[in-house]
């Protein structure tokens, strides 16, 4: 029996693996230089006296563990607000796809994380002819899959627009933003 393995998952584990380590390794400083500062609060009010010395490292602790912690609370945040992953070349994926043979459009484009690594895709492909929906189909999702790191897509394949109304053209970021596609009028 023959077993293959898939390099995207290979890269896909290895990033989740770094993710962790970083997060992992984040711990156990914070953990350690919360143990020093203990045993330095506990000297200084031994030797001292002074009592203020303990909630005045706690909080500048507190501080230095938030400011240090930002990047991890920023990375967890855009993934929970859906935003257009960081890693992702969303211009370059839409300009890929208007290259494939027999695409005349992409429009209602969205990309975000579903966790850090894991790309989802969407969007609409208008195709010159429609028997040639199911090849395009299959090249996007390739193309997306093998070059652009996007874990899942959806495509839906038309030969126009169908979502002309001003509702869905508020909310397609290539129209929004004053991009125009090549079906655009």
């Amino acid at each position: 029996m023959a077993s293959s393995v898939d390099p995207a998952s290979a890269s896909e584990r290895q990033h989740h693996a770094a993710a962790h380590r970083r997060i992992l390794v984040w711990h156990i400083m914070q953990t350690f230089v919360g143990s020093i500062l203990i045993i330095v609060s506990a000297l200084v009010i031994r030797f001292t006296g002074f009592l203020a010395i303990d909630p005045l490292l706690g909080m500048a602790f507190g501080v230095v563990l938030l400011w240090a912690s930002w990047s991890i609370l920023r990375e967890a945040l855009h993934i929970l607000l859906q935003g257009t992953p960081e890693d992702l070349d969303l211009e370059g994926a839409i300009e890929a796809l208007r290259g494939l043979e027999g695409v005349t459009d992409v429009h209602h484009v969205y990309a975000w994380s579903l966790t850090s690594g894991r790309n989802v895709f969407s969007s609409h492909v208008c195709v010159r002819d429609w028997q040639e929906g199911e090849r395009v189909l299959r090249q996007a999702s390739d193309l997306l899959r093998e070059h652009f790191n996007v874990y899942f897509s959806t495509i839906q394949v038309e030969e126009y627009c169908l979502s002309g109304e001003t509702r869905a053209i508020d909310i397609d970021i290539m129209r929004s933003s004053g991009q125009q596609g090549h079906g655009d009028h």
